[in-house]
């Protein structure tokens, strides 16, 4: 009889990995683009969340380690592991969940457009997917949401000085025409690390914007940007607008 493993992926998971595992959705069998250790996968397989998934990454050395790993966990039937540059390799309707983290906003980006021109969102194909972005957090969520995906959860957390964002969406071209910006689910929860990044972005946003100001010569450049993060100021002030109005209506019922 074959005995049970004792490896934990669990223990070797951050903070970070372990908002990612919350998010993914019950039963569903998801694809964890750029699986570097496999431990996210392994850690879905053990906790019961998931009975399939697939691991993939770029690079040989990380699926040759994610390979041990699951091969310790005893997981070699029940997760398939495939270097592949984001999903490139990855087959329609062989996954019905997405996981991409830790990678800047434009990489991300360019894997969701490539498997968005290849078809492998959908009905019977990629339902939904949980994204983090490491950096260029605000275009990647206007990306997604522009581009079929609705957010159904959001959250934010803070860890070894930085702050990490999450996106639990669902593909729904129909239902997304109408989709509002990340960060209003948590503004309207009245999340309280997400006021306070807020309120730390507006004043960095502010301090560009005058220092823009402050230029002798306003180029074409320098103008894109002021455009830029005039939007993004514009932005943040309609999400405070939601925190306040959420007060308001607390201290009405508390009078």
């Amino acid at each position: 009889m074959r005995r049970e493993s004792s490896f934990d992926a669990g223990s070797h998971l951050s903070k970070r990995m372990r908002v990612i595992a919350d998010m993914v959705r019950p039963g569903s069998v998801p694809a964890d683009i750029g699986t570097d250790h496999g431990w996210l996968p392994v850690y879905l397989l053990q906790t019961g969340k998931c009975s399939r998934a697939l691991a993939m990454d770029l690079r040989p050395g990380p699926l040759e380690r994610a390979k041990s790993h699951v091969d310790e966990a005893g997981l070699s039937s029940k997760i398939i592991l495939r270097l592949s540059d984001g999903m490139d390799e990855l087959k329609s309707g062989e996954a019905d969940g997405l996981i991409i983290s830790g990678m800047g906003g434009n990489v991300m980006r360019n894997i969701v457009s490539k498997g968005l021109s290849r078809g492998l969102f959908g009905i019977d194909k990629i339902r939904d997917a949980v994204f983090q972005p490491q950096s260029d957090m605000r275009g990647f969520f206007r990306y997604i949401v522009s581009n079929g995906f609705v957010i159904r959860k959001e959250s934010i957390i803070f860890e070894d000085g930085k702050y990490y964002f999450f996106a639990y969406s669902v593909f729904d071209p129909d239902e997304a025409k109408s989709g509002r910006m990340y960060g209003y689910l948590m503004a309207e929860e009245g999340h309280p690390l997400f006021r306070e990044y807020l309120i730390r972005r507006e004043r960095t946003v502010k301090k560009i914007l005058s220092d823009i100001g402050m230029a002798s010569d306003e180029n074409t450049g320098a103008m894109a940007r002021k455009e830029k993060f005039l939007s993004e100021l514009l932005e943040i002030r309609k999400l405070m607008d939601i925190y306040n109005k959420e007060g308001d209506q607390n201290e009405c019922w508390e009078a």
